[in-house]
């Protein structure tokens, strides 16, 4: 069809031809580090929530909101337990789900008296806040940045399927 001719050929004919002798880069996994810049061949999203447990977002204790309902100065709440300290980054253990400051406990005689109301995320970060399970990090045919890595790093994603000419491949046809 195209060869020996010097006539010009019409577009169509000349898209038609390229693109059925066009096949897809085979899609070929390799690891988070070695992504950047390439295209993705598929959507990437969350196996599992971002942050996996409730973690402390500052310094003071774990408690758990649901303990603490209608809780004030005038209606304390009492604990047989001390509440557990925590820092920044900290897990909280179960079934805490805020953060308090510390001076909002007073401990007298084996009893630990809180004072005040906590609401759940409460100077902590729940789970899933940061990115729910089976949200899309990323859709397919995005470019893999710096900023996506880590998304996914922070996910547990550690390889990515990819659509990359291999390194070693010469396009010039050479």
């Amino acid at each position: 069809m195209l060869a020996g001719t010097a006539a010009l050929v019409p577009y169509r004919d000349a898209r038609d031809f390229v693109l059925s002798r066009a096949h897809p880069v085979a899609a070929r996994h390799v690891p988070l580090a070695d992504a950047q810049g390439k295209a993705l061949a598929e959507r990437i999203v969350a196996a599992s929530p971002v942050p996996p447990h409730p973690l402390a977002a500052r310094r003071g204790i774990a408690v758990s909101s649901r303990e603490l309902i209608g809780a004030s100065p005038y209606s304390p709440i009492f604990l047989a337990s001390r509440p557990v300290s925590v820092m920044p980054g900290d897990r909280l253990p179960e079934p805490a789900d805020a953060v308090i400051e510390e001076q909002a406990v007073a401990s007298s005689l084996g009893l630990h008296e809180i004072g005040q109301g906590a609401y759940p995320g409460e100077g902590a970060v729940l789970p899933g806040s940061d990115c729910p399970q089976g949200t899309e990090i990323a859709a397919a045919g995005a470019t893999v940045t710096p900023a996506m890595m880590l998304a996914l790093a922070l996910s547990g994603i550690t390889t990515l399927p990819i659509r990359s000419p291999p390194q070693d491949t010469d396009l010039r046809g050479h």
